[in-house]
């Protein structure tokens, strides 16, 4: 028999022990038991509730979330309810011994959201007491010109990249070149901040050539269409419009672009859409005369590789004098679905208006339908704003002069008790046929407020604003009095959702220094998800008069 050390005996004793206590505890913990010893192991806790949790507006869109760091926590977890009864679920998930946190958030929704902060480990999560947003005015973004001049309307056009990051806004009454020669400016967001990238302007300006009066802009931000409808090439207040492109940061002209025979007055320019990829821009010329005098035209460009070619010119079926068709032009993304208004087109009355739908068939552009207001009357402009979902499937047109006294969606459209109240009507398509889905009115209805004069869509239409730049409310940020008409022609926002086919308004926005005569609401954009709003108020005086400024929501 083989001799052992009575060394090694009591070093396999040794780790025979050791592994008994191993598994012991490892038996311990999958049968749930607790309590201290080498032999049974130890529960793990949860982490203390996280304290002193503050909410802070700040900086442009932004809550800044402070809490006390707990020990035993591997993770932080920060999470919303939007609304009151909407449930809480996680927005973010944060590393261990963080304190602090800045979420970007989309205003309008955002009036009684609140907040927990859970301090988490391998047991469980444990919630902080709920904080509420108290004061959404400081998150409120605020933009204005570095010089800033009086009467340069920065705001009347802007437009935002589908992801947000990029935004572009027209002042067509800048004069650091030549008088009213215009100027666009150009912002890029980094975090919670925006940035200035570039300005533009025409290597060539002219006097009172109005350039950024319109804007189009690729869903990327990198390809940017400016009008310039009162420019004179080939005659005078042909009009024009000028495409920037962007590479690395740094913008570039690549194409001015004008009607094949240019024709005074034509205001070419005047109205901009591109197709996602840039390569397709429709561009309005209401004032073509070419069938009879101001009855307009859209011409249509596609681009290969730098180059931009005409590929049509469209006009309303029986064109008249003075329909001014292509005061507003919108594409859908893949650029194969058109919408150009005519608000002008004596469809029911004077001036009662219209919209044409065209549809690309692979090699030419076919005329799909004709859309009237469901209460169309003299002298509603139908069709002076017009937005497409970028799937072409949901049509939003504004009539700003409408007259009924009706209030938010479907309601009595023959009340005409609100003259110029204004309306905004959404149609959507199956097969080729469009069918009106809702008559909306702003929630607080009222004379010459001029709702439907500015209109932008989320990518999945489910998300609309609409502006009624002459509503006189002098409530400040989101969801204030709408009765208190102290501020006249201040200017309001209204923010739809549908769900399936019912349409219901989500907040009343108003800019965070509401004054008299500003405005606000000329132009809107959304980003694609609709977490974004920018706002053009053009007559804010910030910080000359009518030096212009953009809110970012």
């Amino acid at each position: 028999m083989k001799s052992v050390s009575p060394f090694y005996q009591l070093a396999k004793a040794s780790l025979n022990i050791g592994l008994l206590a191993v598994i012991g505890g490892l038996v311990a913990c999958a049968d749930g038991g607790g309590g201290a010893g080498v032999g049974r192991g130890r529960s793990l806790a949860r982490p203390a509730a996280p304290l002193n949790v503050t909410l802070t507006p700040t900086a442009i869109k932004t809550f800044h979330f402070t809490w006390e760091d707990v020990t035993g926590e591997t993770e932080y977890r920060l999470l919303e309810e939007p609304a009151p009864g909407a449930g809480f679920s996680a927005i973010a998930s944060l590393p261990a011994d963080t304190t602090d946190y800045d979420h970007i958030a989309f205003l309008p929704i955002r009036v009684n959201a609140r907040y927990i902060v859970q301090a988490c480990n391998s047991a469980g999560c444990t919630d902080s007491a709920p904080v509420s947003v108290s004061d959404l005015l400081p998150a409120v973004g605020y933009l204005t010109t570095p010089a800033g001049q009086a009467g340069d309307l920065f705001g009347l056009s802007i437009v935002l990249s589908a992801d947000g990051q990029t935004l572009a806004v027209g002042a067509p009454f800048e004069d650091s070149a030549v008088f009213d020669s215009g100027a666009v400016y150009v912002f890029v967001r980094n975090g919670s901040n925006w940035n200035p990238q570039a300005e533009l302007r025409a290597s060539s300006p002219g006097t009172s050539d109005w350039l950024g009066f319109g804007l189009a802009l690729s869903e990327d931000g990198n390809t940017l269409a400016v009008g310039v409808p009162l420019a004179d090439h080939g005659a005078i207040d042909s009009g024009a419009v000028r495409v920037f492109v962007r590479a690395g940061g740094v913008w570039t002209e690549q194409a001015v672009l004008t009607a094949t025979t240019p024709e005074a007055g034509e205001q070419f320019g005047t109205s901009l859409s591109l197709s996602a990829d840039g390569h397709t821009l429709a561009v309005g010329a209401p004032r073509n005369d070419v069938v009879a005098p101001d009855s307009g035209a859209t011409y249509l460009f596609s681009r290969a590789g730098s180059i931009w070619t005409q590929q049509a010119v469209l006009k309303a079926g029986t064109p008249a004098a003075g329909d001014q068709f292509g005061t507003i032009v919108s594409l859908s993304a893949e650029g194969r679905t058109l919408a150009v208004g005519a608000p002008l087109t004596d469809s029911a009355g004077l001036d009662a208006g219209v919209v044409h739908v065209f549809a690309f068939d692979g090699s030419s552009w076919i005329h799909e339908s004709i859309l009237l207001a469901s209460n169309a009357e003299s002298n509603d402009w139908f069709g002076l704003r017009v937005a497409l979902s970028p799937d072409g499937q949901t049509l939003a047109v504004g009539a700003p002069f409408e007259d009924s006294a009706a209030i938010g969606v479907n309601g009595d459209q023959n009340n005409n008790l609100a003259p110029d109240s204004g309306a905004v009507y959404l149609f959507t398509r199956s097969g080729g046929t469009w069918t009106q889905q809702a008559y909306v009115k702003a929630s607080n209805t009222e004379a010459d407020d001029w709702f439907g004069t500015a209109l932008a869509f989320s990518a999945d239409g489910s998300t609309l604003a609409i502006g009624a730049l002459q509503e006189d409310s002098r409530a400040l940020g989101i969801n204030g009095d709408q009765t208190d008409n102290g501020a006249i022609d201040s200017g309001a926002v209204y923010v739809f959702t549908r769900i399936g086919n019912s349409w219901t308004q989500q907040a009343y926005v108003k800019a965070s220094n509401t004054e008299a005569g500003d405005w606000f609401g000329v132009s809107l954009s959304l980003s694609a998800d609709g977490h974004t709003l920018a706002v053009g108020s053009p007559l804010k005086d910030s910080p000359n008069l009518d030096s212009g400024a953009i809110y970012l929501y």
